[in-house]
């Protein structure tokens, strides 16, 4: 019966380490999405000025 309990008390761990990794992805690829989206602003923002300077 303690074997049992050991090993379910185990599955339990595997099970939280499972979610939090699966939560840190999450924002991780959150946070790089917002940075990608950011940057694609900035770029699209320097080449219309960059055009603007060209036929301006």
């Amino acid at each position: 019966m303690d074997c049992r309990a050991q090993i379910s008390f185990e599955y339990l761990v595997l099970a939280t380490f499972a979610i939090i990794l699966a939560i840190a992805a999450a924002l991780l690829l959150d946070t790089l999405r917002t940075i990608s989206l950011s940057s694609q602003a900035k770029i699209l923002n320097y080449r219309n000025k960059t055009i603007e300077s060209i036929l301006g």
